[in-house]
């Protein structure tokens, strides 16, 4: 995935995937950082609070954070892009419930195994850690694709404060 990313840009971006959870980067010394789909993929709050606190820490001030996630709120329905296959019934207020996710193709053809594994966080999570870790919210989006009845991505725009 980086690979095709690089060959996009070109040298427009610098581009790097970090296991260790800790930014190769100095403190206060890039503007902004973007997400897109991946805080999802965090398996605990913990760890997803650490995260939003290393945003944090390589942000300068007034920084923008920006990222995009599923919505929450309907993670039971299928759209025309994806659906959420829960173990259990999905309990909206527990925090880091596990599931399957599931892209739909263009085909129609579900794409999926056992590795595209996801965890549910209720709305409050996402904004409390942000007030928690040093985060203004700006605007909160919620993106409407055709063929849904309701919107299935949210995207937050914060600021360092």
């Amino acid at each position: 995935m980086i690979e095709t990313a690089e060959r996009r840009l070109d040298d427009k971006a610098q581009l790097s995937v970090i296991k260790s959870g800790k930014v190769p980067l100095l403190d206060n010394s890039i503007d902004v950082v973007i997400s897109n789909l991946v805080f999802m993929m965090v398996p605990t709050k913990d760890e997803l609070k650490r995260v939003f606190y290393e945003v944090n820490r390589v942000l300068v001030n007034r920084g923008t954070f920006a990222f995009s996630i599923t919505h929450p709120a309907f993670a039971g329905e299928k759209f025309t892009t994806y659906y959420n296959r829960f173990p259990e019934p999905l309990d909206y207020f527990k925090s880091g419930q596990p599931y399957q996710f599931v892209l739909i193709g263009r085909n129609g053809i579900e794409i999926t195994n056992e590795h595209f594994r996801d965890y549910h966080y209720p709305l409050e999570t996402y904004f409390n850690l942000l007030c928690d870790s040093g985060f203004a919210l700006q605007q909160v989006r919620e993106v409407k694709v055709e063929g849904n009845r309701y919107p299935p991505y949210l995207i937050f725009k914060t600021s360092k404060f």
